[in-house]
């Protein structure tokens, strides 16, 4: 069985095919941030490793800013690729991921899937809460890495999944915490709004500050692009790459990739708080745990929590192409979207006056 897998990020897209157990890969750097040119240099890779196009029996794809909807492994349709093409729920190369999807699935007659899309939204209505009516936490993030994770500790540790509790931390370009409950994410971090700061994220920031830089741009798209693009380690240190931050020896370098660890190791520990304490074990995984030093100054501030399970490196083209076996091989059965989630109604709310 051939299966064609996509994964669109900021910095590439990265692509795969599974051919009977054979695992082909390959980065594609972005020319233009296109549907149609990831279509093309797609269908010039396949040329290049001599797997024709019409050979492949399926696609699956990431999935970017869709609507609010349950974990799990979804075709893709028409209401998806509007969603996607569109950007109504927000914009991310991974919006690519459905389009591209379906131009294979019309061109060769195949399936085509999606399996866990930043949007999963599947968190605790309390978590949901912020304290102000008119706003409400977003919890968008990694899904599809934090969801494997969880499953692959479950499976390696012997630990029945349905009853499983992790706390996972994504630790890559982008940070995500998450408590995660029977392999449901009942709580996590959107790095664009909170959390520790990142490679170029700010994270969570002081609100007085944050509405002084507001006023000192004058412009929403320059603001958001200081704390998302231009912040972190790339604020501070001028590097967007956590191996060259952990490689200073000069004493503030030294200090703000300690205060990022720091950061990241309080984050965890909120999140075993939101599980009361009883978990399973602490999951770790993503590009940074290839970092002794990271694992380790890590451990030492939440070893105590029980069990720590390190995953370094990402497993993006894996959980996608597992995701797609399992619906293929009729282990699961694919979901139809959007298949809401059970906090899709919970929007802002009305404040109530005070007498």
């Amino acid at each position: 069985m051939r299966v064609l897998a996509v994964y669109p990020e900021a910095a590439c897209t990265k692509v795969a095919v599974w051919d009977d157990g054979v695992l082909h890969t390959a980065d594609i750097a972005w020319g233009e941030q296109t549907a149609s040119y990831l279509q093309t240099n797609i269908t010039e890779w396949l040329h290049s490793i001599s797997i024709p196009v019409h050979s492949l029996q399926a696609v699956v794809t990431r999935g970017g800013y869709l609507q609010p909807i349950k974990s799990g492994v979804y075709e893709i349709n028409d209401l998806m690729v509007h969603d996607s093409e569109k950007g109504l729920c927000g914009w991310h190369p991974a919006n690519l991921g459905p389009v591209v999807g379906s131009f294979f699935m019309e061109l060769l007659g195949i399936p085509g899937y999606v399996v866990d899309p930043i949007s999963v939204n599947e968190v605790w209505a309390k978590a949901m809460v912020t304290g102000c009516p008119e706003m409400m936490r977003n919890s968008c993030g990694h899904a599809l890495s934090i969801r494997y994770a969880a499953q692959k500790g479950a499976q390696e540790h012997q630990i029945p999944l349905k009853t499983s509790r992790f706390v996972v931390a994504y630790l890559s370009t982008e940070i995500n915490i998450a408590s995660v409950v029977g392999g449901r994410i009942v709580d996590l971090n959107n790095a664009n709004d909170e959390g520790p700061f990142s490679l170029e994220r700010a994270g969570g920031l002081p609100f007085a500050s944050l509405l002084e830089l507001c006023a000192k741009t004058g412009n929403e798209e320059e603001t958001l692009n200081i704390v998302l693009k231009q912040s972190g380690l790339k604020g501070y240190l001028g590097v967007s790459d956590w191996r060259e931050a952990e490689e200073r020896t000069d004493q503030f370098g030294q200090l703000v990739y300690e205060a990022m660890i720091y950061q990241i190791s309080k984050e965890i520990g909120a999140y075993a708080a939101a599980l009361k304490g009883n978990l399973d074990g602490i999951i770790l995984t993503g590009e940074m745990i290839h970092s002794d030093h990271v694992v380790n100054r890590i451990r030492e501030r939440i070893g105590f929590l029980g069990k720590i399970m390190l995953y370094p490196g990402d497993y993006h083209l894996h959980s996608l192409i597992e995701g797609a076996l399992r619906v293929l091989n009729k282990k699961e059965v694919a979901k139809i979207y959007p298949e809401e989630s059970d906090n899709h109604g919970f929007y802002r709310t009305t404040r109530q006056s005070v007498s």
